[in-house]
């Protein structure tokens, strides 16, 4: 009972350091009442600090939708540090972490060769560091999934609220025009600054957060709150206007319905309850924001749907076959944009992970990120043995939308993958999920 108590008023804690972080967003990027950088990373850190396993991995994660915002540098490098210094006989490493380490110093070499930043290179090595200590704490299974997906999907649903707003702000409230001529969430006015994200990314973490709390609610964890956040998170998401996010949505729905354990009837009422739920999207969206629908079907009526994706794409795979240093040694992924200037090749980053990588860091590069991936499944079956499809759905969105986009260069896409490590650690079978 005292270790209940205990753990309620930790939830307590941390639930009021992140409704202040909350707070701070919505006066910086609504109001545009400026906030120092400090304060965010000052209220991250304090619920690390006081907070248990679950509250500090929470917080890395939660990094994901507020990356382009705040100083993630300094949150991800304290909360690391907090972990160890709390938490650190939990971790029993074994070769598993090489492919890991071997990717930092590859990247360091290049930085060794080219010009980069001290701060994104030490930054850099202690996100390869929270994978460690994730994928090597030997209780995984004993962290609450449930908490850190519903936090990560709250903090999406917020940050997509103030964008929301911010639009409507910049229009006057006039909801015809709000988001006319091809607005979209991720892409507000100047003066949003930080925040912008890109609409791309904030459609594949409606996503995510889409998926993660259908996997809760599959083993029974079943709250009022999720049914709400799933329904107008998908209505968010849509206000991106992505094709990406569509597509990514696509594919969880139809994984989750063919993977499905039910039977003929079960697999129909999910059909039906998926149905149902997108009709509400798409009414809300028609009374809310008519230009939206509209807007969405113009994307596809574009006569480049790829929007210059295919010319990328092959430009890269010229270079890359240009000469043996390209193919082999590559870039560098922290200076990979100011590398792609200097070739005057395309005025662009490849929209392709697997290409991204080749450019960034060579076939040595590309083979050691392939043993990092399989170092994180080969972990999660030794962590749970019972593996079953529906853990592996973040997991395909993931992958999906690396191939539309880009990955080492993508920080909340590298934290994303800390996100998929704890689905696939989860029983699902249960119907209680820690």
């Amino acid at each position: 009972m005292k270790l209940l108590i205990s753990k309620e008023r930790s939830r307590f804690r941390f639930y009021l350091l992140f409704s202040l972080l909350l707070l701070l967003l919505f006066l910086d990027y609504a109001l545009l009442i400026s906030i120092p950088s400090l304060a965010y990373v000052g209220v991250f850190i304090c619920a690390a600090l006081f907070g248990d396993k679950d509250e500090i991995i929470s917080v890395c994660i939660c990094c994901i939708p507020l990356c382009t915002a705040i100083d993630w540098h300094y949150v991800v490098i304290f909360c690391c540090a907090i972990f160890l210094f709390k938490y650190g006989k939990s971790v029993k490493l074994n070769w598993g972490f090489l492919p890991l380490v071997l990717i930092v110093i590859w990247e360091f070499l290049h930085c060794f060769f080219e010009e980069a930043n001290l701060k994104s290179m030490i930054a850099y090595a202690f996100v390869y560091l929270f994978f460690i200590i994730l994928f090597f704490i030997r209780d995984i299974q004993m962290i609450d999934y449930s908490f850190i997906i519903r936090n990560f999907s709250g903090t999406v649903f917020c940050v997509c609220c103030i964008l929301t707003l911010r639009l409507l702000i910049h229009s006057n409230f006039n909801f015809d025009i709000a988001f006319f001529d091809m607005q979209r969430l991720g892409l507000a006015d100047e003066e949003i600054g930080g925040l912008i994200i890109n609409p791309n990314s904030l459609g594949v973490q409606c996503v995510i957060a889409v998926g993660g709390l259908t996997q809760i609610r599959s083993v029974g964890q079943k709250k009022s709150i999720d049914v709400f956040l799933i329904v107008l998170i998908l209505v968010l998401g849509a206000l991106t206007c992505s094709r990406t996010y569509l597509a990514c949505l696509l594919i969880l729905g139809i994984f989750l319905l063919v993977t499905s354990k039910t039977n003929a009837k079960g697999k129909l009422k999910l059909l039906l309850a998926s149905i149902f739920a997108l009709l509400i999207a798409i009414l809300l969206l028609y009374l809310v924001f008519p230009n939206v629908l509209e807007a969405f079907v113009m994307r596809f009526k574009e006569e480049d749907i790829t929007s210059g994706r295919d010319d990328i794409f092959a430009v890269y795979n010229n270079y890359l076959f240009s000469s043996v240093k390209a193919l082999f040694w590559g870039l560098g992924s922290l200076n990979l944009v100011n590398g792609v200037m200097k070739l005057e090749i395309v005025n662009n980053v490849p929209h392709n992970g697997v290409q991204e990588i080749l450019v960034a860091w060579g076939v040595i590069g590309l083979l050691l990120f392939i043993l990092m991936i399989f170092v994180l499944i080969r972990r999660s079956r030794q962590e749970n043995p019972h593996q079953s499809w529906i853990n592996y759905s973040l997991f395909l969105v993931l992958i999906a939308k690396i191939m539309v986009g880009q990955v080492i260069t993508s920080i909340y896409t590298m934290l994303l993958f800390a996100l998929v490590y704890l689905s696939l650690c989860q029983d699902l079978r249960s119907k209680k999920i820690q």
